[in-house]
C-alpha cells in the first residue's frame, strides 16, 4: 500500500514546483515501509530490534507531523493510524528487550530438517481442534479421523486426541 502511496504522491505532485509541499509527505511513507519492513522481521526470525525501535519512532513522529498539513481525511486517518501502529510497536519491542529470545523453529523447516513427525502431529493436532468446534460428526467424518490415525498413528504422544466416541 505505501509503495503504491508513494507512487500515486509523485505522479499527482510530479508538476508541482514547490518540493516541500509534499517532500514531507514522501519522507513520512518511506520511513514507514522501512519501519513495517523491520518490524516484519520479527515474524520471519531475523528480528533487529535497534533498527525497528529506530524507525518505528522516527515513523511516528514523521506520520504525526503530516496529520497537521492539509490532506484528504482518508489519508489523514492512515497517518494516524500508522502513527498508532509505530507507537504500539515500540512500546512492544521495549517491554520484551530485557527479556532472552526463545529458540523457536519455524513452520515451514519442520517438515524439511527431519522432524516430520512432529510437523505431522502439529497438524493433526491443529485439524482435531477444528473438528471439535463441529459439534456434528458425520459418519463420513469419523471414517476420515479412524483413517488418519491408523495411517499417522500418534505421533509420539502418550494418548490419542483422535477418539471417535464409537
Amino acid at each position: 500500500m505505501y509503495a503504491l502511496w508513494l507512487v500515486v504522491c509523485y505522479k499527482a505532485n510530479d508538476i508541482n514546483s514547490v518540493v516541500w509541499a509534499y517532500a514531507v509527505e514522501i519522507i513520512a511513507v518511506s520511513v514507514a515501509m522501512i519501519g513495517f519492513f523491520y518490524n516484519a522481521g520479527y515474524v520471519f526470525g531475523q528480528p533487529k530490534p535497534w533498527h525497528s525501535l529506530f524507525f518505528s519512532m522516527i515513523g511516528a513522529m514523521l506520520c504525526v507531523m503530516c496529520i497537521a498539513d492539509e490532506r484528504y481525511f482518508g489519508m489523514q486517518l492512515i497517518f494516524i493510524s500508522t502513527a498508532l501502529m509505530f507507537m504500539y510497536y515500540t512500546w512492544v519491542i521495549i517491554q520484551n528487550m530485557g527479556k532472552k529470545p526463545q529458540k523457536v523453529q519455524p513452520l515451514w523447516t519442520m517438515a524439511s530438517t527431519g522432524s516430520d513427525k512432529k510437523f505431522r502431529g502439529m497438524i493433526h493436532g491443529i485439524f482435531y481442534l477444528f473438528c471439535q468446534q463441529t459439534a456434528n460428526f458425520t459418519p463420513a467424518a469419523r471414517r476420515r479421523l479412524r483413517f488418519r490415525r491408523r495411517l499417522y498413528g500418534r505421533c509420539g504422544s502418550s494418548r490419542s486426541h483422535f477418539s471417535t466416541g464409537s
